[in-house]
Parts: structure tokens; C-alpha cells; sequence
């Protein structure tokens, strides 16, 4: 394998469970177990370990070493940092589904070397077990249904995967997710030979937010390769055993080499005051206004009775873009709850807040919108007995808000709950404005009618990408004047109503100019990352690997498991976690793929303005 090499992914798929009589809220909520700080694994070793409050067992824990021919090393940070000169690949770990199941007491001390983890079959051959493995699981190792499977719709595990491509080892790490204590039982690769290889063979008690990592050698990764790797664990203080399973698959990764765009902290841009009295009074005339704000509504008023001119344009612009931008901030505010109720759900560090506790219908929140907590660890009101804790909006649904700490809270004690506006789309329009009021925009953006004699048509046969395209003469017409610049230096405006092709329009003329001028740089921007996907997808059917190049915001990382593995392969989030891309990137790429608001970034790192032939 390159040292530049390949990572590893995890699909998602769905999830179910199976489990009978008073263990179903167990497995429903996994929030019925007494997990206190006292609290002891009901299962019995050799191993005293278990006899001890959970908070000697995170400084202290050294599970049993597993009887398994395959090579198997616990870490610590020590040993890794011994290892930190081999190249490390960090991996996507997508969860593909969990269920559980009852156990008795005669199965906890199930072998696990001559039983099949899944269906719970025991054998008395390693090659029986294979061949069950391969007929009634197959390659895929798909978790079978069941008329008793109950449905567990998250993870109550979280997988992360590095892959040090020098020394073919992966680092596993194994994270309770859950709000309960979980007994770690077995962690399996289901490899290249259809065997089950044991990674982590030991008993370790995991309480909410422990996690351990586990270095395991793998003999060969073959990329786009789908393996499996299954992770068992039992409920503490609970007969009710769980299982979740991970796809696992090696990428070809975009190495990050060369300089990363220097992009600086983008400006605050603090709304003056005299707009925000203008604002309050609904911008009315009012005799108390300052001479500001006396003469920024003169303005405003002489902007919407002329409209846009190449003069006025920047500055009322401008002007809009503060009102709606300290508009949106004053409805944010509205949505602060100054003494929430948090409701812990089963993942640690996610929290529902329910809708019957807004003051105001919170109709403008979005998922990865910003959240803000704040913690009163005291009564006293000081400065120093507050804890502030940040995290994004995880989900919004009928039952309330769903959002995701950095960190655990205390929701026993007073919390204050904020959801700040995101004002990096604002902050990059202040910047392109700026930016327009440097050059003359009467050409671009007010071009005049047009003389007779328009440029030459440089290309007028083309071979056609899309078959579907020929039969129309709409679409034939605008990709012809696309490529040939007919109406250049004014745009080239494409527009209709929804299904009439104006998105296959876009690719061929888009691939017409990679075919025909390999010179030529084109810029494909789109409104949102699900359209520039899309896009994306579609170049690559012709469009090779080295040519084309995906640009994310940093984002983007939280919903990677989303994102086609073609298209991360090809992106700044090809490593697994969001990386900023190099210059060398942008400028060795003939075709760059991103949202409007992201391109924003480009011009923020100073990428030559003319680089870019073409900007869709």
C-alpha cells in the first residue's frame, strides 16, 4: 500500500434489536441500569478490577489479553507516540445497524473463538464456523431480521478507525456513546478470508464517555474492499447484550501536500449603531434620529425609488445586508431560554429541548446551526461559576431540538441555552462587497446592449457526453454559446422551470470545456452541498480523478457519512476529517466543485481572480 495511501470507511445502514419481556426498556432507552459512580460489573473474572469505582477503573485498565493466533497489541499514549512515525490515515466510521438480544447466565461465559457472535451458534471447528459465516451471513455479514427485532436508531458505541499505512496496523477506538455502563466484550475484523479475527477478546467496563483504543496488524488492505467489524457488549446491571456492526472499507485518499490556504478570521463586522435605532423604529421618520441615522434613511429611500445603479450599488447592498443580518441576530435572541430542561437522550452529550419551553416558535433553526450553554455551577452570580459549553443542532423534529455538546453538561444544575446566529455567510458578503467596490462593474454586472459584431465562434460541432442532449435545441443553443463566451463579458443566464434540464445543461457545457480547451479552468458553484454532489457525481462518469476536485466546509465533517465514497476520495475530507485544502489543489484541478457561500474562502485565501475561465 502507498504511504499516501488508502483509508478506511464505514457505511450506515439501518438498525433493530431483538429482546423479550421486562429487558425492552432496557434496550429502549439504555437509561434504566444504575450507572452511578459506585456502580460494578455484574460479571465475574479473576481480575479484581471490577470490585472498584469506575473512576480508579479509567486510570487502571488493563482488560485480559486475548487467545487468538493473530497478532494483537493493547496501546497506551506511550506506545503511540512511538509509532507516530509511521503514516497515519484517520478513517470515516459509518455505524451500519445495533441490535440485542436476551442472554442467560449460561452465555455470558460463551467462548467466543467457537461461537458465531451473531446467530450465537456454537461449533465445534473453526471451518464449520467459516462456512456458516459464508452461507448464512455472506460476505457482507448482514445482520438477519427477525419478527422480535426491536429497532435501536443510534449507536450506542462510536467506532473510529486510523490505519498506519507503514506498518499495516489498524488503531482501533472503541467509545461508550451511550448513557449507560456497558461491558465491552468483543471487538471482530471479518477479514479477506472470510474469518472472523479477533481484535479485542477481553472483558472491559466502559462507563458513559470512556474510551479505549486497541492496535491490531492487518496482513494486506486492498482498496474499496468492504469488510465488517462487529463490537459486543453487555448492559451492566442487565442480562441484555449488544451488538453493532460497521462496514469497513479501504479508500484511495487526496493527499494534502503543498500549501494550505492561508485563510485569516474573517471580520466581525459590528452593526453601527445608528441602523439599529433606525431598525427599532421600523425605519420611520423619527425627529430624535442622528445626523448617521437621518442620512441613512435619506439613503435608503432614494435606493429603493432608483434601484440598483452601478453607483449606488455597493452601498445598498450593503445596507441590506446589515439590516437582514442584525434582523436575523434579534430573532436568534428570541429563542434563548434563560432556565432550560434538558433531557439526556441515549448518546452522551446529546440533549432534547423540548418546543414547549420557546417563548417564540424556533422556526428558523436548522440543523448545524450553533448552540450555547451556559452552566450555573453556584448560586453566587460570578463570573468564574459559569461553565459555557458549545455544540451544534443535532436534529430538529416535531418533539423539540436536538443538539450535541463538546461536552458533557450538568443538567441538574441551571443551564441558560443560547442559539447564536451564523454569521460567516454575512461576513463573506461584507468581504465581496468590498472586494466589488475595488473594480468597475458596469461591464459584469450592468452590461449595455450588445454591438453587432460579437466574437468569433471558436467551436461549433461538439460530440455530445449526454445523447439526451441532441434532441434539443434549447439545450444545444446554450451549451454552444456557454463554451463559445457568445455573450461574454456579461453572463450567461440559464433559467426554466423545474425538470427542464437546466442541470444537464450545466455538465455538458461544463465537460465540453474540459474536452476542448485543456487549458481552461472552470468553477462549478452550487447553493447547496446536496446540488454540488450531484454535480460532482455526474462529472466524474467522464471526468477523471486527477481533474476534478471537491471543495467542503468544515461542516460538512459532522454529516461526512452522508457523502459518496467517489466524491470524498476526491475531496478535502478525503482523510476522514476536514482538512484545508492546498493551493496546489486548486490550482492543479481544472474542475473545482463547491457551494456559493464556500467560494467565498477562495477569494478570502487570495486565489488569482483570473485564474478561473469559466464560473458556473
Amino acid at each position: 500500500m502507498a504511504d499516501g495511501g488508502e483509508f478506511i470507511t464505514v457505511r450506515r445502514r439501518k438498525s433493530r434489536g431483538k429482546l423479550q419481556g421486562r429487558h425492552n426498556a432496557s434496550l429502549a432507552c439504555l437509561a434504566d441500569v444504575n450507572n452511578n459512580n459506585n456502580s460494578t460489573s455484574i460479571c465475574k473474572t479473576s481480575d479484581s478490577f471490577y470490585d472498584k469505582p469506575w473512576k480508579d477503573q479509567r486510570r487502571n485498565s488493563h482488560p485480559a489479553k486475548a487467545k487468538s493466533c493473530t497478532e494483537l497489541r493493547i496501546v497506551g499514549k506511550a506506545e503511540r507516540r512511538h509509532a507516530a512515525g509511521f503514516h497515519t490515515r484517520r478513517c470515516i466510521c459509518r455505524w451500519v445497524m445495533s441490535y440485542g438480544r436476551l442472554l442467560w447466565t449460561d452465555q455470558l461465559k460463551l467462548d467466543f473463538s467457537q461461537g458465531c457472535p451473531v446467530c450465537r451458534v456454537s461449533f465445534s471447528t473453526e471451518e464449520a464456523l467459516r462456512n456458516h459465516m459464508q452461507k448464512q451471513h455472506g460476505r457482507d455479514f448482514d445482520l438477519m431480521l427477525d419478527v422480535t427485532d426491536r429497532r435501536i436508531v443510534r449507536n450506542t458505541m462510536r467506532l473510529t478507525v486510523k490505519y498506519l499505512a507503514r506498518a499495516s496496523r489498524m488503531i482501533i477506538r472503541v467509545e461508550n456513546y451511550s448513557e449507560v455502563v456497558l461491558i465491552l466484550r468483543a471487538v471482530y475484523l471479518f477479514g479477506l478470508d472470510q474469518r472472523l479475527e479477533p481484535t479485542f477478546d477481553g472483558v472491559l467496563r466502559m462507563v458513559p464517555g470512556y474510551s479505549y483504543e486497541i492496535e491490531h496488524t492487518v496482513k494486506q488492505c486492498i482498496p474499496n474492499y468492504q469488510y465488517t467489524m462487529i463490537l459486543s457488549a453487555t448492559v451492566a446491571g442487565s442480562q441484555v447484550e449488544l451488538i453493532e456492526q460497521y462496514y469497513v472499507q479501504m479508500l484511495k485518499s487526496t493527499p494534502m501536500m503543498g500549501n494550505q490556504l492561508k485563510m485569516g478570521i474573517l471580520p466581525y463586522h459590528h452593526i453601527p449603531q445608528y441602523l439599529i435605532d433606525l431598525y427599532l423604529k421600523e425605519f420611520e421618520h423619527d425627529n430624535h434620529y442622528d445626523r448617521l441615522a437621518m442620512l441613512c434613511l435619506e439613503n435608503l429611500r432614494k435606493f429603493n425609488k432608483a434601484g440598483l445603479t452601478p453607483t449606488s450599488y455597493v452601498e445598498h447592498l450593503r445596507l441590506l445586508n446589515m439590516i437582514e443580518d442584525y434582523d436575523l441576530q434579534t430573532t436568534f435572541a428570541t429563542y434563548t431560554i434563560p432556565k432550560v430542561t434538558l433531557k439526556p437522550m441515549e448518546q452522551a452529550r446529546r440533549y432534547l429541548i423540548t418546543l414547549d419551553q420557546f417563548d417564540v416558535p424556533p422556526n428558523l433553526l436548522e440543523e448545524d446551526g450553533y448552540a450555547r450553554i451556559t452552566v450555573t455551577k453556584h448560586n453566587r452570580n460570578v463570573d468564574n461559576n459559569l461553565e459555557f459549553i458549545n455544540g451544534y443542532i443535532d436534529a430538529v423534529n416535531e418533539t423539540g431540538i436536538v443538539v450535541t455538546m463538546q461536552a458533557p453538561v450538568r443538567f441538574t444544575l441551571p443551564c441558560r441555552v443560547e442559539f447564536p446566529l451564523n454569521r460567516t455567510q454575512y461576513k463573506l458578503e461584507y468581504e465581496a462587497l468590498a472586494h466589488i467596490s475595488k473594480i468597475d462593474l458596469d461591464q459584469l454586472l450592468f452590461p449595455k446592449v450588445l454591438a453587432k459584431k460579437r466574437r468569433p465562434v471558436r467551436q461549433v460541432n461538439f460530440d455530445w457526453f449526454q445523447p439526451t442532449i441532441a434532441a434539443n435545441a434549447e439545450q444545444v443553443t446554450a451549451i454552444r454559446n456557454i463554451v463559445n463566451m457568445t455573450s461574454y463579458p456579461a453572463p450567461y443566464i440559464i433559467f426554466g422551470p423545474p425538470g427542464t434540464g437546466k442541470t444537464s445543461t450545466i455538465v455538458e457545457a461544463v465537460l465540453q470545456i474540459w474536452r476542448q480547451q485543456p487549458r481552461a479552468h472552470v468553477l462549478v458553484a452550487a447553493s447547496s452541498n446536496f446540488a454540488c454532489n450531484e454535480l460532482t457525481q455526474r462529472l466524474m462518469r467522464f471526468v477523471p480523478e486527477a481533474d476534478i476536485f471537491r471543495f467542503f466546509s468544515r461542516s460538512c465533517e459532522r454529516n461526512i457519512e452522508t457523502i459518496d465514497m467517489e466524491i470524498l476520495e476526491i475531496s478535502n475530507l478525503a482523510t476522514g476529517i476536514y482538512e484545508i485544502p492546498t493551493y496546489e489543489h486548486i490550482y492543479g484541478s481544472r474542475i473545482v466543485v463547491s457551494t456559493v457561500t464556500n467560494c467565498g474562502r477562495l477569494a478570502q485565501a487570495h486565489v488569482i481572480p483570473t485564474f478561473f475561465d469559466y464560473i458556473f
